[in-house]
């Protein structure tokens, strides 16, 4: 039978089997040992080298001067981005037809002189006058899509250039933007009243649908593997709205359906499986993967929609009450449908925006934040004539108009 010598009788006879020369100290087993990582080593060294000559080899077009360039000054915006956030951004943009959005984490300013990229903590990357009148901006984490409604062109931002720019044969009318880099610009044709062109991120045309029906607005969503439009049209003297859920790169659409009585406002993605449709007289929470209604709710025309918007967790309607003396009702629903809020609020409201758990209210006196989950309610407040509320985070909003952006912070 075999024995196990455990400590330092262990030791001992490990030593005496094998002595070891003090003067070329070395031991067999550890050579072994030595040997079989050494060789793992080159083994890996070549996959690697093999790795980077087949990646490169697969994508030499963007071995570029301006890709390494534009890199190298990305590295700082990125280290921006992790120090914080900073109290004001000002700008130099004219406040005639002013837009803003969040673009990498940090500011979009657009108006008719030009157009002008901060990083989060205020830099300024990008001042630019692409001479467009009264721009529309859609921010990303990849590209900035810039264009003018009526015109027939369009721009594509990263932080520091304009990387793609083209000039369509009609009108453009609304657009999208997604965190993967596609994107979607909605003009007409001479035999279509709409047409979505869907591009991916190296600005190559993958889709275009064609539709008799005006084409009313389109979105994708953040991993860039849906897209989804809507168009109206009339029937009988009453509008109908068309739904239409595509996948990138595929000849047919996965899901079209139609909602009768219905003129869309707006659609958005909620996350990877749902998205929101918000007309004139219904909202609908509806499946990405196949077009099943989720929930909904039903309101009349005469019940002055005001704002609609939706988180991850809730969906989330303003309706005007009284005009007079700046009434509203908030009613917000949860993933489910089921009733989450149904409150007035008593202050004139310039914007409302679902974010998480919470809904933050732009005001003619300052911003709000309330918790849906338990009604708790705070407020900051501060000038907001004429400006726009960006929401940074569940704590950080930003404040802008002018020819300044401010930070604005609730506390936990």
């Amino acid at each position: 039978m075999k024995k196990w010598n455990f400590g330092k009788k262990a030791a001992d006879t490990s030593a005496m089997a094998e002595p070891i020369s003090m003067q070329t100290p070395r031991n067999a087993y550890y050579d072994g040992i030595s040997n079989i990582y050494h060789s793992l080593f080159l083994i890996l060294l070549a996959a690697l080298l093999v790795f980077v000559c087949v990646a490169m080899l697969c994508n030499i077009e963007l071995f570029t001067y301006e890709n390494f360039y534009y890199l190298a000054k990305d590295i700082s915006a990125a280290s921006d981005l992790l120090a914080g956030s900073g109290n004001v951004i000002n700008y130099e943009t004219s406040a005639r037809n002013q837009t803003f959005a969040l673009y990498r984490g940090g500011l979009a300013v657009g108006g008719d002189s030009g157009l002008q990229l901060f990083t989060a903590t205020g830099r300024e990357t990008l001042n630019s006058s692409p001479d467009y009148i009264a721009p529309v901006l859609h921010g990303s984490e990849k590209y900035l899509l810039m264009y003018d409604i009526g015109e027939r062109r369009y721009s594509v931002y990263n932080s520091f250039v304009c990387v793609h720019h083209e000039e369509c044969g009609y009108p453009v009318f609304t657009g999208a933007m997604s965190d993967s880099g596609y994107y979607a610009v909605v003009t007409e044709s001479y035999s279509h009243a709409g047409v979505v062109n869907l591009y991916n991120d190296h600005f190559e045309l993958v889709n275009r649908y064609n539709r008799t029906d005006m084409v009313v607005n389109t979105a994708i969503n953040d991993a860039g593997d849906r897209l989804a439009f809507t168009t109206a049209g009339m029937k009988n003297g009453a509008y109908y709205t068309t739904l239409v859920i595509a996948i990138p790169g595929e000849a047919e659409v996965s899901s079209e359906l139609v909602f009768d009585g219905l003129f869309p406002y707006s659609i958005e993605f909620i996350d990877r499986h749902r998205l929101l449709l918000v007309g004139d007289t219904a909202c609908y929470v509806i499946s990405v993967h196949d077009g099943a209604q989720i929930s909904g709710i039903r309101y009349s025309a005469e019940q002055q929609l005001a704002y609609a918007d939706a988180s991850s967790s809730y969906v989330a309607l303003a309706f005007s009450v009284n005009a007079v003396t700046d009434t509203y009702r908030l009613i917000v629903t949860d993933n489910n449908g089921g009733m989450a809020m149904d409150q007035t609020f008593d202050a004139g409201l310039l914007s409302m925006t679902a974010y998480a758990q919470s809904l933050f209210l732009l005001t003619d006196t300052g911003i709000a934040r309330i918790s849906v989950k338990d009604a708790t309610y705070d407020f900051i407040a501060c000038q907001t004539d004429g400006k726009s509320l960006l929401i940074c985070s569940t704590d950080e909003v930003l404040l802008c108009g002018g020819q300044s952006a401010v930070y604005y912070e609730f506390e936990d």
